[in-house]
């Protein structure tokens, strides 16, 4: 995917396609293309993100997130065809749903130059309403593939609120081999008295 993604310098949505074993796999992107260097500072609005709270939230939250009947449809890829700068205090994020069915189906950093965080990177809250798949990322001169797996680590144990408490769940393991985080879970409980 990364060195497909080297080669695109148009912004907007197009298909990513990868040759793994003899079979084609094809990506959906939304990819936001910057050339020169990009600073995000808090002030200056950014075309394909929006920007609110000192965070820069990329994509397109009407295109590439899920609906209620839906699957998120894009990964959101911002290549910077130069160095990136991330102030302090700023986050980057990508675009979730307002309606609560999650982000894009991912979000990819590319960038040619040099990344300067001072900030935040952060994917907090923004899991996808989406089938898990493998996302190969580089083929290795041996021809195996770098890829994050379609299976994340196992989410942790839900914990049952009593009525009118609230808390948090337990912490799902950690990602090895290149897995996403384990997330957790709650359930709330309400009775009538």
């Amino acid at each position: 995917m990364l060195g497909e993604i080297g080669k695109l310098n148009n912004t907007g949505e197009q298909s990513i396609s990868v040759n793994y074993k003899n079979e084609n796999i094809e990506y959906n992107v939304n990819l936001i293309v910057y050339n020169g260097n990009l600073i995000l500072d808090g002030i200056n609005e950014v075309e394909g993100a929006i920007l609110s709270n000192n965070t820069y939230e990329f994509g397109d939250k009407t295109r590439d997130v899920a609906t209620e009947i839906e699957n998120a449809k894009n990964m959101v890829i911002l290549k910077v065809n130069g160095d990136l700068t991330i102030n302090k205090g700023i986050t980057l994020t990508s675009c979730k749903s307002d309606d609560g069915y999650g982000g894009s189906k991912g979000m990819l950093i590319y960038c040619t130059g040099t990344l300067k965080n001072q900030g935040t990177i952060s994917m907090t809250a923004r899991g996808a309403k989406a089938e898990g798949e493998n996302v190969y990322l580089w083929k290795n001169l041996d021809g195996n593939y770098e890829y994050v797996p379609a299976v994340g680590a196992t989410g942790g144990e839900s914990k049952v609120a009593k009525a009118n408490q609230s808390l948090n769940g337990n912490d799902g393991n950690k990602g090895e081999g290149r897995q996403t985080g384990g997330r957790w879970i709650w359930r709330s409980c309400w009775r009538r008295w």
